[in-house]
């Protein structure tokens, strides 16, 4: 909104915003608290789980490739 559309506005109006922005404000609060008891906790849920399973596979593909180039060199 800008600041000429502000000021035609009266005072119930100018009350409406400022009271959905302290709503927004207090529930953004809320979720903040929620999202850092949860990173101090350690519990983070995996969103993506396949992304999980590929790091996986690539690891494991790493670790074959370094174990068949130790047999070779021995």
């Amino acid at each position: 909104m800008t600041e000429q559309e502000l000021k035609k506005l009266g005072k119930r109006d100018l009350l409406s915003i400022v009271e959905k922005q302290e709503e927004e404000i207090e529930r953004l609060s809320r979720e903040l608290e929620e999202t850092k008891t949860v990173l101090e906790s350690g519990d983070i849920p995996l969103r993506a789980p396949g992304s999980l399973m590929e790091a996986a596979r690539g690891i494991n593909s790493i670790f074959a490739e370094a174990q068949k180039a130790a047999d070779e060199y021995l």
